[in-house]
């Protein structure tokens, strides 16, 4: 599994890889936003790696999410109380009572 980012220029980057995760993306994005995304070469003609140019904008790097024993809690009581609240409406029918 390779992946390769090369900045060019000041606004556009070359994505390389084999990943069928980086391939499918890449494909989405392009028929999303055409005049963005140009793809230089397909993973059939290419030895399985796609090659595109996107906005460099577009390329970060994310660091996992730290949080406390006590933010994890907090956050796991909302997901409840959100998973509660659904549950609660679809055994209702769907139907808001708030009319």
């Amino acid at each position: 599994m390779d992946c390769s980012i090369d900045w060019i220029g000041t606004h556009w980057a070359m994505v390389s890889g084999d990943e069928q995760r980086l391939i499918n993306l890449i494909h989405k994005l392009k028929e999303q936003y055409p005049d963005e995304v140009t793809i230089q070469y397909e993973p059939a003609n290419n030895h399985g790696m796609i090659v595109a140019m996107v906005p460099r904008k577009w390329i970060r790097i994310q660091p996992p999410r730290r949080m406390s024993d006590e933010q994890r809690a907090q956050s796991a009581a909302r997901l409840r109380q959100y998973r509660e609240k659904n549950d609660q409406f679809a055994a209702s029918g769907g139907s808001d009572d708030k009319q």
